[in-house]
């Protein structure tokens, strides 16, 4: 299954690695990927990085593991998939 997880900090980390070890396709998004890279690199390389558009698109299911103070605007971004 394809799944999209909105947040790059602990908890979305967790998740799309857990994710990517029970043999799921995993893509976590970001405001920009760019910057987050070295972040992610230490990571399962079965996940992917792309924004918050990418990964809502990409995902059958969605998980929004952005900080509260920030999750209508990850929302927003992540669009109308």
């Amino acid at each position: 299954m394809k799944l999209g997880v909105l947040g790059t900090g602990m908890v979305g980390l967790a998740i799309s690695n857990r994710l990517a070890e029970l043999g799921h396709e995993a893509m976590i998004g970001t405001r920009e990927p760019s910057k987050s890279g070295d972040k992610l690199k230490s990571r399962s390389d079965a996940v992917k990085v792309g924004t918050f558009s990418e990964s809502a698109a990409f995902g059958q299911i969605i998980f929004n593991a952005t900080n509260g103070a920030f999750s209508l605007d990850a929302l927003r971004l992540a669009g109308k998939s």
